[in-house]
């Protein structure tokens, strides 16, 4: 943990009172996850868990405080303690001071091991997931087709009936599952008739992303680590989500040292390190040109903060000098190359308003036949949920494939 006077350690982050509050914190933000889970994420009402949750939402009367104002109670007199715990409302699209309490089961899915969360990694990366993926797909007889871009899906009489490659090809199917963007497929690959219009749904943020190939490691660094503004308070996050676009300063960020981990990310005494900037999602109808240009200005301010930044850490000053190699994605990229409407890389904000049934589900409500999957469907962003998503839309396509349904 990494703030603007060095690094942060020991009791003193958590103020008066110490290791105590953050044991009740955690308390109750175990209880929004243990019943926030099966009820919004897996949309299950006999769970077990749920008078607990419906206890903790009590306790933070009124129930939709914001998640600041539940840090306040618990790290009255430490800044740095609400400005660590508050970091993740950053994967749903919202600030801490907008982000219902609720969110803090963010804090128990990271943190708390003692009840069976926390972060696991991948050995060998996370393309090993999607390898494992495939090689389970490849063993049921799944065909996989690379290299073949959808121009549009297929609708006739009210039902998707397959897709229409780039190059005028066609595959037909009995059902078809999106997993491009949500809003962006709706837009380009949904015939306009049947589409919906997410014109006025709030994006979450996008992000510049710097991937440096480091001929030394730096113990500075551990696998995980948060790179704090000098400003703890609403200042960073209102350059992300209030203010013009074109205003935005670099603010907090995330330094990620898998090597921490998995010794296999980079040669024996080198590091290989990605760092994600958070950024405004791209202005709404802004063109290629106009993207390109705010992205490249975007970018030039990161790198200039995530040199000068690190450089404060022990032993880093010239830490620039050991980069073999870097790359960087930069907004416009996200949008462009991956199908990501704005940029968006969490997909749409999970605000109140766009959260759980509010959110669209796994069926088109317009064209038969047709679901969709990932970070702006339900029920929602980060690779947890999406893949309870998937499993939601699978058993959907499986339901209505089923004799009889049709």
């Amino acid at each position: 943990l990494v703030g603007g006077g060095g690094v942060w350690g020991g009791g003193g982050v958590w103020g008066g009172g110490g290791g105590g509050s953050l044991d009740a914190y955690l308390a109750t933000s175990r209880a929004f996850l243990d019943g926030g889970w099966p009820l919004a994420i897996e949309e299950r009402l006999d769970a077990p868990s749920l008078p607990a949750f419906v206890a903790a939402a009590v306790r933070q009367l009124p129930v939709f405080q914001s998640h600041d104002d539940m840090l306040r109670r618990y790290f009255p007199n430490s800044a740095k303690a609400r400005a660590l715990l508050a970091f993740q409302d950053l994967y749903v699209g919202l600030s801490p001071f907008q982000a219902p309490a609720v969110f803090s089961l963010l804090q128990a899915m990271e943190l708390d091991v003692d009840a069976g969360y926390g972060i696991k990694y991948p050995v060998g990366g996370f393309d090993e997931v999607r390898r494992k993926l495939e090689r389970a797909c490849t063993a049921l007889g799944v065909e996989i087709r690379t290299g073949a871009d959808v121009s549009r899906v297929d609708v006739d009489d009210g039902r998707a009936t397959g897709v229409t490659l780039a190059d005028g090809s066609r595959v037909a199917a009995d059902a078809v599952v999106v997993n491009a963007d949500l809003p962006l497929a709706e837009r380009t690959l949904v015939p306009s008739d049947r589409a919906r219009n997410f014109e006025k749904a709030k994006s979450s943020s996008s992000v510049v992303s710097l991937s440096f190939a480091l001929d030394r490691s730096f113990a500075a660094l551990a696998h995980h680590n948060i790179v704090f503004a000098d400003d703890l308070g609403p200042g960073p996050w209102d350059s992300l989500f209030s203010r013009p676009a074109a205003d935005w300063a670099p603010g907090h960020f995330y330094v990620h040292c898998p090597t921490r981990s998995d010794p296999s990310a980079a040669p024996p005494g080198c590091d290989a390190i990605t760092v994600l900037v958070p950024t405004p999602p791209l202005p709404r109808g802004a063109g290629d040109a106009a993207a390109d240009a705010l992205s490249r200005s975007w970018v030039d301010a990161a790198r200039k903060s995530v040199v000068e930044r690190l450089a404060r850490l022990p032993e880093m000053a010239h830490w620039t000098e050991s980069i073999v190699h870097e790359s960087i994605i930069a907004p416009a990229e996200w949008r462009h190359d991956f199908s990501l409407d704005r940029g968006a890389v969490f997909g749409l904000a999970s605000g109140l308003d766009q959260l759980s049934l509010l959110r669209p589900g796994p069926r088109h409500p317009r064209v038969g036949g047709l679901f969709f999957a990932g970070a702006s469907a339900r029920p929602g962003n980060g690779v947890p949920l999406v893949m309870v998503g998937a499993r939601l839309c699978s058993d959907a396509v499986v339901r209505d494939l089923a004799p009889g349904q049709r």
